[in-house]
């Protein structure tokens, strides 16, 4: 959990460092290491979930991170285009960094509940 939640805090801080970006270059590489950390957040994510599920349910959990993406990509898409109205780009990034790192805070608090849980 810890590498999992480590790299997951480290998606929307390059959103914000991408907002902030003036320059092509700077913007290209920090975009490069963006969708790096978006594939190495798989990896613990897909560990984690071989870990915790069941073999009679496994197969159904699996899919479950891809329809999520396909349904977040589509509010995501909805949320931010209606952002768009109000303000710039940098700031709707700002915003949906911010909505980020509140789900992972709720996602922490979750998991430490359940280890306290399991601790007792």
């Amino acid at each position: 959990w810890k590498v999992y939640l480590t790299l997951d805090a480290c998606l929307p801080i390059s959103i914000i460092i991408l907002s902030l970006t003036k320059n092509v270059p700077v913007f290209s590489i920090v975009y490069f290491l963006f969708y790096l950390m978006l594939g190495m957040v798989s990896v613990p994510e897909q560990v984690i979930i071989n870990k915790e599920a069941t073999n009679e349910i496994r197969a159904s959990i699996m899919s479950v991170p891809s329809l999520a993406a396909r349904v977040g990509g589509i509010l995501s898409g909805v949320f931010c285009s209606a952002l768009l109205t109000k303000m710039d780009v940098p700031n709707v990034w700002r915003v949906c960094a911010g909505i980020t790192l509140f789900s992972l805070i709720i996602v922490c608090v979750i998991q430490s509940k359940g280890k306290r849980k399991m601790a007792r």
